[in-house]
């Protein structure tokens, strides 16, 4: 692969509105633009040496744009870390990426920055979570990896949100599963959120999100 190409690690059907937004903006500069499937990513370790494949061949790209590392960032990320050794440029900190994508880990780094959050409550669901430190108005509850909304619920009232929380009972080890999530009070409107970008460091912009649809919900600000 030229060294001036880039390459775009992403499932095209996730937000696949921003994949055409920057395949535009490739076509508009001139950059040829490769699209990487990232299950379609492996390692090959031997002779001293880790060497990362793209479908199981060695590739040089200059710049490498991802988009869902999180999903398989025990082979992903690595596989990053390696391209940058190699001198690729990666957009976006692996692991700063990994982290933002887990809500209490952001809270948590937002806090020891000093930085004012939302209440949040971390937790896993069992027969006796208790909501109490959270205020008493309407409250959501998230899981801590969430994506585009799934699985965020909303209630009218801090109680309602502590009896969903105790619906699961945990019976054996194995039942257990690896998502957590997050309560907290509803700030704003339900129907829509703001999210910041930052670069290399500050807040450049700020978009607000709106629902489609009246009455679907969104995640907190």
């Amino acid at each position: 692969m030229p060294r001036a190409d880039i390459v775009l690690l992403s499932y095209p059907d996730t937000t696949p509105q921003n994949v055409t937004l920057l395949r535009a903006a490739a076509i508009r500069r001139g950059i040829i633009l490769h699209e990487w499937i990232p299950h379609r990513i492996s390692i090959w370790c031997a002779n001293g040496r880790a060497e990362p494949l793209y479908e199981n061949s060695p590739s040089e790209p200059a710049v490498i744009i991802h988009r869902t590392v999180a999903r398989l960032q025990g082979l992903v990320v690595p596989a990053l870390e390696l391209w940058a050794d190699k001198g690729s440029v990666i957009v976006n900190d692996p692991p700063a990426a990994v982290a933002s994508r887990d809500k209490l880990v952001t809270a948590m780094r937002l806090t020891a920055a000093g930085l004012p959050i939302v209440p949040s409550l971390g937790f896993l669901p069992w027969e006796s979570a208790d909501l109490d430190r959270l205020p008493s108005g309407a409250t959501v509850i998230k899981p801590a990896h969430g994506l585009q909304g799934r699985g965020v619920s909303f209630f009218g009232s801090r109680a309602a949100a502590g009896a969903e929380a105790r619906t699961i009972a945990w019976g054996h080890v194995q039942d257990l599963v690896s998502e957590y999530y997050l309560a907290q009070p509803v700030i704003g409107s339900p129907g829509q959120d703001v999210r910041a970008y930052v670069v290399d460091g500050a807040c450049v912009a700020l978009a607000r999100r709106k629902s489609t649809q009246p009455g679907e919900p969104r995640a907190n600000i």
